[in-house]
């Protein structure tokens, strides 16, 4: 019976350690040229999930901005184009995230990830989540564009935030702004 108490004192701890997850954040500045496009090359360390948030912070009053995604290749169309034609397909591109056909990657520029419109004094917030644990041994690669509906009349800033998470120890993805 004294032996119950001991084991169970050894047990919890050790069950706790395994069952948590860790996350950790790198960013860096994207500014988005007047021609209304950035370019964003993330690598995630193997066997870790990834939160991508590409904040514009001086998107003026009802500008649209279209996060476009190309898993492990650059895209095939790199600067500004006229997403209007495919801006009526985006919500279900965005709900398929493995939806690769014609009406999901206009131009061959990536995915439609997500879309945001800017409200008035707030930042236009872009996110995608990418799960890359299940390879645990490559690094996974991700190109992002950020596309404004339309052409800006000037540069608009911007941050990229990644944050991973990983069961046992979390390491930060690596950003490359290629645009």
């Amino acid at each position: 019976m004294r032996l119950l108490p001991f084991l169970l004192a050894l047990a919890l701890p050790l069950a706790a350690t395994g069952c948590s997850t860790e996350e950790t954040s790198a960013t860096a500045a994207v500014p988005v040229d007047d021609g209304g496009y950035a370019l964003v090359r993330i690598e995630v360390p193997g066997g870790h999930d990834a939160e991508v948030t590409i904040a514009v912070n001086d998107a003026a009053p009802n500008e649209s901005y279209y996060l476009l995604v190309s898993d492990d290749h650059a895209p095939g169309h790199v600067g500004w184009f006229d997403v209007g034609p495919w801006a009526a397909k985006a919500p279900s591109c965005r709900a398929n995230d493995d939806d690769d056909g014609d009406g999901c990657n206009p131009e061959g520029a990536g995915r439609i990830a997500s879309v945001r419109v800017a409200a008035t004094g707030s930042p236009v917030a872009l996110v995608h989540r990418k799960e890359c644990s299940k390879d645990s041994d490559r690094v996974c690669t991700l190109y992002y564009a950020v596309l404004a509906g339309s052409r800006l009349p000037a540069t608009r800033s911007g941050v990229v935030t990644v944050t991973t998470r990983d069961v046992l120890h979390a390491h930060p993805a690596e950003i490359a702004v290629m645009q």
